[in-house]
Parts: C-alpha cells; structure tokens; sequence
C-alpha cells in the first residue's frame, strides 16, 4: 500500500455509538489519491472502535510509504498525537502529515510540539496531498508544495503559501465511500455535503480563519 488515511477515535468515545459518523473527508481524500494512481487506504478507527494501540497495528500491518491523519477537531487531535507518538515509538520512519479544521489553525504549534509529525496540510486537501505525495515519493524538498507546514531536513518549521481554493468543486473526483459498510450495518448516520464554505462571517462560527477568495 502506498498511503494510508487515518482518522483516530477519540479515548472518551469509546464505547459510545452515539458520535459515529463518516468522514467524508477521507472519502474525498482518497478519490483524489486513487485518480492520481496511489494505491490507498482509509482506515477509520472511530467507526471501527480502534484504541489507539490497535490503530497502530493495523497502521503497521499495512505498511504506507505515507499516513494521512484526518483531526478536524480537538477532540480527535490527542488520540491522534497519541497514535503519532506510538507509531514512531514502533520505528515506523516513513512520512506522517495531518490536515482537518484544528491542524490547519494551529499548524505552527503542532508542528513545534509533535516533532513525530512531518507536515500538515491547511484547508482543502484534495490537490495538495497529491502534490505532496509526489514529493514525497520522489524524495524531493517540500518547499513548492503549497498549502502545506512542514518541518525541513534542518529541524526548521517551513510554513509554505497557502493554496488558491478550489474554484470549480466539480473537477474534484467524487468522494470514495469505504466505510458506507460499516455504516449501514451499525444503522449509524450516513453524510452528505450540498455545498463547501460559507458566504457569511457569522460571529459564531468556528472557522472563520480558513482563507476565503
């Protein structure tokens, strides 16, 4: 397998059905990986009620030459440290990068304080985690990869330019829905996106800090 897409389930949930849900973003992650010819995983660990010790295991059983985390919020983002953590306490080496809401916010600061992370990637991720798997893959620098925060050969943290968003959602693959299985047979929520962003600034809202065009 060439990459792997994670989502970490959250210690406090458990034994809690409840919060199951799917994440679409490792549905459309994985159509734009797949299109590009990488042959890729999604591996949901909150639907599958994985601990982070399991979610590891599968992790290294599957061998990625790359792992993509999705953290959309805080409530994943220990587990997901935690399994960062164990998996290069497992001497797994390879490249990990995390993208959702909370990464794209606090890129800097994750960056600074889990040095098992390689690279996060802001905002949409569609195009730059096809991008930064080429790089990857070639062994080259990260420095041309918008959109992305990485740490460089020196240790440094590099925070790239951000990436123009998507204009035209239509030229994006549809989302590849893995876990729709798992979904339907736990009689869990399945989820659906009628739109991308929003026009207002609404006082509110958590995410008002995603670049807008």
């Amino acid at each position: 397998m060439d990459i792997l897409l994670v989502q970490c389930r959250p210690k406090h949930e458990l034994n809690d059905f409840r919060y199951q849900s799917e994440n679409l973003a490792l549905g459309y992650l994985a159509a734009s990986l797949r299109e590009a010819q990488y042959e890729t995983g999604v591996l949901d660990a909150h639907l599958l009620m994985l601990t982070p010790e399991q979610t590891v295991q599968e992790i290294l059983d599957k061998r990625p030459w790359m792992v993509g985390i999705s953290a959309s919020a805080q409530d994943n983002i220990t587990a997901t440290f935690e399994v960062v953590g164990l998996l290069r306490k497992n001497r797994y080496a390879e490249h990990i990068t995390i993208g959702g809401h909370f990464p794209t916010y606090e890129h800097d600061k994750i960056l600074t304080h889990v040095p098992g992370i390689d690279s996060v990637v802001r905002g949409e991720g569609e195009i730059t985690v096809v991008e930064l798997a080429e790089y990857v893959k070639d062994g080259k620098p990260l420095d041309d990869v918008k959109g992305i925060t990485f740490r460089n050969c020196f240790g440094e943290i590099v925070v790239n330019p951000d990436r123009p968003l998507v204009e035209d959602l239509d030229t994006l693959p549809l989302p590849h829905r893995d876990t729709i299985g798992i979904l339907l047979e736990k009689n869990r929520r399945i989820s659906m996106l009628a739109s991308r962003g929003c026009y207002a600034r609404c006082s509110l809202r958590s995410s008002t800090g995603v670049p807008e065009e």
